[in-house]
C-alpha cells in the first residue's frame, strides 16, 4: 500500500531510531556543557559551597563571587565575574541580600533543622 510504513523497510528520507538517539545524545551533551558554565548554575553552586563551608550566619556577595570565579576557573572558563553583576544575578534568582554595610552586601545563610 502506498504511504504505509512497515517496520524494517527502508524509505528515502527516514531516519533510524539509532540515528535519532545519537542526535539527541549530541544535543544533550551540548546542553549539559552550556549549563556547566552558566552563571545562574554557578551562582547556586557558590551559595551551596558557602552554606557548607561557612562558619558564620552570612556571607558577603564579594565572597560568593570569588567562590563562583573559582568554580568557573576549575572548569576551564577564563571569564571574570564581577561582584556587582553577580549580586544582580543572585537577585534574579530570588536570593535576598541584606542592606549594604561597610564591607558590602551580604546574604544570610539559614541552616535547616528540626524544630
Amino acid at each position: 500500500m502506498p504511504g504505509v510504513y512497515k517496520r524494517g523497510s527502508a524509505r528515502a528520507g527516514c531516519v533510524s531510531t539509532a540515528e535519532v538517539f545519537e542526535l539527541l545524545r549530541e544535543e544533550d551533551a551540548e546542553s549539559r556543557s552550556a549549563r556547566w558554565i552558566d552563571l545562574s548554575v554557578v551562582a547556586v553552586e557558590a551559595v551551596l559551597v558557602a552554606c557548607r563551608e561557612s562558619s558564620g550566619e552570612a556571607v558577603y556577595i564579594s565572597e560568593l563571587s570569588n567562590i563562583a570565579q573559582a568554580i568557573l576557573n576549575g572548569r576551564g572558563e577564563d571569564s571574570t565575574i564581577h561582584a556587582g553583576a553577580f549580586g544582580k544575578r543572585l537577585k534574579l534568582l530570588r536570593f535576598v541580600a541584606e542592606p549594604r554595610d561597610a564591607k558590602g552586601k551580604k546574604l544570610r545563610l539559614l541552616r535547616g533543622g528540626s524544630s
